[in-house]
């Protein structure tokens, strides 16, 4: 959701690009920078996704994968309505990322907000502080990697879950552990946004 970049509060696909992390001209979607590079056209950078999940309603899911083509070395952008039925809709080159040529050694998953300066902090996922009902929170699930070289899907262990809060009366991260085949690892996040949430 990003009034200030799209006009509206929908919650829309996106992809972010920063090949210039130390000067910060990163980009969105597909804006005036080199990055992300979509293939296809069914599935457009800042769609909006419909319907959403409702807290104690309908829920909701979209499946994303990210996978380094062994060959390129690109990293390709996957979406679906389960882990089973994924579109590659485009890929960020490998020359974007050059130290990732290799693999990556960490991944993260999660929420970001970003408000006005001097203004009051947005909320994360529905806007409230998660709980331990999937119902009522934002949730990930299926939080799996790919392990070469047998390229399979591996859960992460809950031990090597590492939470990062900026500032936890504002938003927070909560980590059930791993549960069967229908949400594997999961996790849940959200917060209520607001004044004093940090810098």
């Amino acid at each position: 959701v990003s009034p200030q970049l799209l006009g509206d509060s929908k919650t829309r696909l996106f992809v972010y690009s920063n090949p210039d992390v130390q000067h910060g001209q990163g980009c969105f979607n597909l804006q005036n920078c080199h990055g992300f590079l979509q293939v296809e056209r069914s599935i457009s950078l800042g769609q909006e996704i419909t319907p959403v999940s409702v807290t104690g309603g309908p829920q909701y899911a979209l499946f994303f994968s990210i996978y380094q083509e062994d060959t390129t070395k690109n990293w390709w952008l996957g979406i679906g309505p389960n882990v089973n039925t994924v579109t590659w809709v485009g890929y960020w080159p490998s020359w974007l990322v050059p130290n990732l040529n290799d693999g990556a050694k960490d991944i993260a998953w999660g929420g970001l907000v970003k408000g006005i300066s001097n203004g009051p902090s947005p909320q994360m996922g529905n806007g409230e502080l998660p709980g331990g009902d999937v119902r009522t929170s934002g949730e990930f699930s299926y939080v799996q990697f790919l392990d070469p070289p047998t390229y399979t899907w591996t859960d992460t262990a809950k031990s090597k879950f590492e939470d990062y809060v900026d500032d936890s009366t504002c938003y927070e991260v909560f980590t059930p552990g791993c549960f069967g085949k229908d949400q594997r690892c999961t996790f849940l996040y959200g917060g209520t946004g607001g004044d004093n949430c940090g810098p």
